[in-house]
């Protein structure tokens, strides 16, 4: 994403030879599977792989550059591969009856692992492996209870952020919003009353999102400044051909947006915005887990999935939320279950749930 020709700095996947692929996706769980690859085709993917890097590096070597690749090889790789190592484990008979053969040769000791691609057009990152999309799981069909924990006495656990890109975009701008659900303080505005209607709730959310990621006019003050926002950014983009992200000052250029128009451009700076604040978050939280046996599973946009060992206690779970909320910034909601997909609410004493 950092080159001005349309072509990204490439990912080393496409320098691996043929039999450095092979291993790797049939022994991936295997320590040693590395060891039984020749030297020399490791000689000839790291010798291609770093004059790539190199002549990427010299060519774009600037502020801009330097910040975001410090962000990408210092923060993010090592925060996802962490999620990544621990692995999820599963049900192995309800895993083949929604994803099939080509899911099922992947598992192995009743354990499957995700795999994140950063580089992604709108910098936000996509997660597949082995057949399975863990950033798209189906809510309804069942897919999600292939997921269980791996501990006699454990449960999954999901934080979920409440409202999450309104409150970064607030955070951003800052704009003061309440601990309160966002879409019932925008719902009050839209129908002008305290107690809305669970119909008016859920018309409040597709009117919040309009007002987000469209350019209409509006008299409620968060939304004329959002559009005052995206007004700048407009401008600066085409002035100088890029915008930069808000944490690391990594360039989103105009010539790799299609189609560009204001809300286009927002919507990717808002999706910048989400990921480098998210791999923020991921990074150090390692520190709150060392020592537990929970792991951080899944990380999807706008929650975090925990594999929980109810021994590591509450405390681990009120450490993250305190942290995730930033001095209430952006609340969090606590669900469980014995799977990702049998899910309910949690209030953990000494805190006051989310709706």
């Amino acid at each position: 994403d950092y080159e001005d020709n349309g072509t990204a700095l490439t990912r080393p996947h496409e320098f691996y030879s043929t039999i450095i692929n092979h291993t790797q996706e049939r022994h991936y769980n295997d320590a040693d599977a590395n060891c039984a690859i020749p030297l020399y085709k490791w000689a000839d993917f790291l010798l291609k792989y770093s004059e790539d890097i190199a002549t990427t590096i010299e060519k774009y070597k600037d502020e801009s550059f330097t910040a975001g690749y410090s962000f990408l090889v210092g923060i993010a790789l090592p925060a996802l591969r962490w999620v990544e190592s621990n692995g999820l484990h599963v049900n192995y008979e309800i895993l083949k009856e929604h994803f099939g053969s080509k899911a099922e040769k992947f598992v192995a000791d009743d354990m499957v692992y995700s795999e994140y691609n950063l580089f992604t057009a709108a910098g936000r990152p996509s997660c597949r492996f082995g057949g399975i999309n863990f950033a798209a799981l189906h809510k309804d069909d069942g897919q999600r209870t292939a997921f269980t924990s791996r501990f006699d006495d454990g449960m999954m656990v999901l934080l979920d952020f409440e409202s999450y890109h309104v409150r970064l975009i607030a955070n951003h701008l800052g704009y003061q919003l309440p601990s309160t659900p966002a879409h019932e303080y925008f719902g009050q505005q839209y129908f002008g009353t305290t107690n809305l209607t669970d119909e008016q709730y859920a018309e409040s959310k597709v009117k919040t999102f309009h007002n987000l990621y469209s350019d209409t006019d509006t008299d409620i003050p968060f939304f004329k400044k959002v559009q005052e926002f995206k007004g700048k950014l407009w401008e600066e983009i085409q002035k100088q051909g890029y915008v930069e992200s808000p944490l690391t000052n990594k360039r989103i250029h105009l010539s790799h947006i299609w189609e560009p128009n204001r809300s286009k451009v927002f919507n990717y700076y808002v999706q910048f915005m989400e990921t480098e604040q998210n791999l923020s978050f991921l990074s150090a939280l390692t520190d709150l887990f060392d020592g537990s046996q929970s792991k951080i599973v899944l990380y999807n946009y706008d929650s975090f999935l925990i594999d929980f060992c109810l021994s590591d206690g509450k405390e681990l779970i009120l450490g993250m939320v305190q942290f995730l909320e930033q001095d209430k910034k952006f609340p969090i909601r606590i669900k469980y279950g014995k799977n990702f997909g049998e899910m309910k609410p949690l209030i953990l004493s000494g805190r006051k749930g989310v709706k």
